[in-house]
């Protein structure tokens, strides 16, 4: 295998014909050029030859390679660029999400709050990374996510001019989707579109330096009890987060949905063995989508959108499913569900990649949230204290690693909307217990 190799000559280093100063020189090459080097032969690198990117060989019957030689002395190896190192112990820590407002975040930062989340407000995440005195998206300071509106089934043009504010404070965590709940209710065709979009805006971000999220399931999604959708998810997201950091020294980041149902379900003590089904290699063979038109469902009125649906193509090779066992706590359900990513859908505990949360909380349907339950500030913090605590339960990957999962933050929602009423958030409010709170805020 040829080994690449820079060329330190002061202007050109010739190439010879023989490993011999006396043969014939037939080019050269300047200072800076990167060569690849089959082999080193005495003081000479033994180098193939091409035009133009082909090969050249010695006639279009044998295609026996044909080789020049350069002096080596004037040549230096590429050095591979060592991976980022992996950053192995995460915060585990809380903060609220603040939706569109900062006035309660700023009395919640005096009170020790590190770690926000805004909703549609740029300017308050810019204010939030600078009261923190961030340097960068993960340091020691918090975090701070941007959650942008974006109708279900965006597009890759959409997102971008809308959400990702490109050349901008590179601080900022930037959430792909706002809880597209179509992309993650509609089965594997769904998974397939909106890892598409997630993993191909997270590459284009990388390179200007921008950590995003991807994901942004709701609670309960995505549905890890089919075989099938955490088969579409390894072959969706696991590459990236796998790989990501390593390729861009830019950390993909996983943002879920944790929710308790109830009030009660987070000190649950069931726990045991549960055998999923594990979809064979080949399953998913092909991804068709058709055009469709139809009328957005966000109340715009005659307005007509365009979308892609998937339709998915199943081609079973083999047998189509087998089984795992994975141990599991009753919390895993919900609050810790982030731990099928690991469990079932091909995901590395040490890749480097993030997990964090833009919402958690209680989500008691027809209720809302601590308040919605007749919950008050202590309940709240009792809730944080144990949240954090079962997200430092060891979990196993398939890569042999057994350790906490990288949680970083999550946000409980919500810290700003404290009135009721149609479209507002006032059930869900936790904004005015900042005093309480501080005990269990960031690490």
């Amino acid at each position: 295998m040829s080994v690449d190799y820079i060329i330190d000559a002061d202007r050109w280093l010739r190439i010879h014909t023989d490993f011999d100063i006396a043969s014939a020189v037939i080019g050269s090459l300047p200072t800076g050029t990167k060569v690849a080097v089959d082999s080193i032969v005495g003081e000479w690198a033994k180098v193939p030859l091409s035009i133009g990117g082909a090969a050249m060989t010695t006639d279009d019957t044998t295609l026996i390679p044909v080789y020049g030689y350069m002096f080596a002395a004037l040549m230096h190896p590429v050095v591979p660029v060592p991976p980022p190192p992996v950053k192995t112990v995460w915060r585990n820590a809380t903060g609220v999400h603040f939706l569109a407002s900062r006035t309660r975040a700023i009395e919640a930062v005096k009170k020790g709050c590190r770690d926000f989340v805004f909703m549609d407000d740029w300017d308050s995440c810019r204010w939030a990374a600078d009261a923190l005195g961030k340097t960068a998206a993960f340091d020691v300071k918090g975090t701070v996510m941007y959650r942008h509106w974006i109708q279900n089934w965006p597009n890759f043009d959409q997102v971008m001019s809308q959400g990702m504010h490109v050349g901008e404070d590179g601080r900022i965590v930037r959430i792909v989707t706002n809880e597209c709940e179509n992309i993650g209710k509609d089965g594997v065709g769904a998974i397939q579109y909106h890892a598409e979009l997630d993993v191909k805006v997270a590459r284009e971000c990388a390179k200007h330096g921008i950590h995003v999220a991807l994901g942004t399931f709701p609670v309960g999604n995505p549905d890890i009890t089919k075989p099938e959708i955490c088969a579409a998810m390894k072959a969706g997201y696991s590459d990236w987060w796998n790989n990501g950091f390593a390729q861009t020294g830019i950390r993909p980041v996983w943002d879920q949905h944790e929710y308790s149902p109830d009030e009660k379900h987070i000190h649950n003590t069931w726990e045991g063995p549960v055998d999923f089904g594990v979809i064979a290699p080949g399953l998913l063979a092909a991804d068709m989508y058709e055009p469709e038109v139809h009328y957005d469902i966000v109340g715009r009125a005659n307005t007509q959108v365009s979308r892609i649906h998937p339709r998915l193509v199943y081609a079973i090779i083999g047998a189509p499913q087998a089984t795992k066992r994975v141990y599991v706590y009753e919390q895993d359900w919900h609050e810790t569900r982030a731990k099928f990513l690991f469990a079932l859908c091909g995901f590395n505990l040490t890749s480097g990649g993030v997990l964090m949360s833009s919402e958690t909380g209680i989500d008691r349907g027809g209720s809302g949230g601590f308040i919605g339950c007749g919950l008050d500030a202590a309940a709240a913090v009792k809730w944080v204290k144990r949240f954090q605590e079962i997200w430092m339960r060891p979990v196993s990957d398939d890569f042999g690693n057994t350790c906490p999962m990288p949680k970083e933050s999550a946000c409980i929602f919500q810290g700003s909307d404290s009135q009721n009423g149609t479209g507002r958030w006032g059930s869900y409010y936790c904004g005015s217990w900042e005093n309480e709170l501080a005990q269990v805020w960031g690490k």
